[in-house]
C-alpha cells in the first residue's frame, strides 16, 4: 500500500481494512495513520528508510523518531524487535547519530568504490548571490541544454527563480512541497513528456524524477 500526504485519508482507511504487508509512505502520513490507530505497527518486523540523509534532517527527524515509537519494542529493553535498513547516497553526522541511538551492531555496506560518473562532466561555479541569475542566464545561452533541473533550498526561492527564468524567455515550471499533490503530478508528467525544458524545485521532490528520466541535468544550488 502506498500513501502520501495530500491524498484522501478516507481511501487509506478503506484499504487498511484488508491486511497490508508492506506500507510505503511519506513520514507525515505514516505517523498520522499510526497515531489514529489506523495502521497497527505492533508486529512490524522491518523498518526501511530511503534517502536517510534527508529523512534524518531537521525537517523530518522528529517525525521518524515518533514513528519508531509505534514499532515493537524488545521485552528486555535491549535492542530492537525489528530490523532497520537505511539507504543513503551520503553519510552525514545525522545518519551516524541515528545509527548509534537506534541500531544494534549495524552492518555497513559501502558501494562508493563501485560507482562511476563516466560520461558525466561536473563543474562548480562560485558566485555572489546577486550574480547567480546572471550566471544561470550565461549557461543557458552558451550551452546546448535539452532539459535542466535546478534545485533551491526554500519554496520562496523556487517560485522566485522560476519567475525570473520565465522573464528571461526560457520555458520553466516549478514544484515544491507546499503545492497540491495533483499540481505536482501534472508538472512532473509534462516535464517527462518534454513540454517544458527547465524545472525548478526542492531537492527532495525530484530525487525519484532524476532516477527515472533520461535527461541532461544541471543543478545550480542557491544557498
Amino acid at each position: 500500500m502506498v500513501t502520501t500526504g495530500g491524498t484522501s485519508l478516507r481511501d487509506d482507511i478503506l484499504r487498511l481494512h484488508d491486511p497490508v504487508h508492506v506500507l510505503v509512505g511519506t513520514p507525515g502520513r505514516v505517523l498520522d495513520l499510526a497515531c489514529r490507530k489506523l495502521a497497527n505497527l505492533d508486529e512490524c518486523k522491518m523498518f526501511v528508510m530511503d534517502e536517510a540523509d534527508k529523512m534524518l534532517s531537521r525537517e523530518f527527524k522528529k517525525i521518524i523518531t515518533q514513528i519508531l515509537e509505534f514499532f515493537p519494542q524488545s521485552a528486555t529493553g535491549q535492542g530492537n524487535s525489528y530490523q532497520s535498513l537505511l539507504f543513503s547516497a551520503t553519510f552525514p553526522l545525522a545518519v551516524k547519530a541515528f545509527m548509534d541511538e537506534h541500531l544494534d551492531r549495524p552492518y555497513e555496506i559501502n558501494l562508493m568504490d563501485e560507482l562511476t560518473l563516466k560520461g558525466i562532466t561536473q563543474y562548480y561555479a562560485f558566485v555572489e548571490e546577486k550574480q547567480k541569475l546572471h550566471c544561470l542566464n550565461t549557461l543557458f545561452s552558451k550551452l546546448q541544454i535539452n532539459q535542466s533541473i535546478i534545485f533551491c533550498n526554500s519554496t520562496n526561492r523556487v517560485e522566485l527563480l522560476s519567475k525570473k527564468i520565465t522573464e528571461l524567455d526560457y520555458s520553466c515550471y516549478y514544484s515544491h512541497a507546499k503545492m497540491p499533490q495533483a499540481a505536482r503530478n501534472k508538472v512532473f508528467h509534462e516535464y517527462r513528456q518534454g513540454k517544458v525544458r527547465n524545472l525548478v524545485c526542492s531537492d527532495l521532490l525530484t530525487r525519484e524524477l532524476v532516477d527515472q528520466v533520461d535527461l541532461v541535468t544541471m543543478v545550480l544550488p542557491l544557498t
